[in-house]
């Protein structure tokens, strides 16, 4: 199944796919408006695989982008981020509700700071790993005990092996 295309200025690019427990898929929607520019605009989108509706998941009027579901399907987390006129950026890693309401950082808006990106909840669901700048952290669901573990990209959370 291929999600439908867009026909902004320069299209859609579609990226960063989760599987959620409750069988929808939340994506990454790049708009690229003009590439290799500060203007490009992420959302997350959600599918639902069995009737394959297409829909936006997110309610912020920041960009949002590679979501990951609690493995409970309550919380989706995300990196949220935004641009102005003169190319300078804000970022946080945010959850929201399963339904995309209810919005909050878990890490503090910065700006124009090392970017963080790829959240992944932890099998429990109760702590979120992600990257900023060359390192992987771990953070509370409520922003408390950020924690620096060590150098690396792309976390992803794997149950323990007894």
């Amino acid at each position: 199944m291929a999600t439908p295309a867009g026909n902004d200025a320069g299209g859609y690019e579609d990226l960063d796919p989760a599987w959620a427990t409750n069988g929808f898929i939340y994506f990454t929607r790049l708009s690229v408006f003009n590439e290799g520019s500060c203007v490009n605009w992420t959302e997350t989108m959600r599918v639902n695989p069995s009737t394959g509706v297409v829909r936006e998941w997110d309610r912020s009027d920041v960009a949002a982008e590679q979501p990951d579901a609690a493995p409970d399907n309550r919380l989706v987390v995300f990196h949220e981020w935004w641009w102005d006129a003169g190319c300078n950026f804000g970022d946080r890693i945010a959850v929201a509700n399963a339904d995309g309401s209810n919005i909050r950082g878990v890490t503090p808006m910065t700006v124009n700071q090392e970017w963080s990106s790829d959240p992944a909840f932890s099998p429990d669901g109760r702590r979120i790993a992600f990257v900023r700048g060359d390192y992987i952290y771990t953070v509370d669901v409520s922003g408390r005990g950020l924690r620096r573990l060590v150098a690396g990209s792309a976390p992803n959370w794997q149950p323990r092996l007894r």
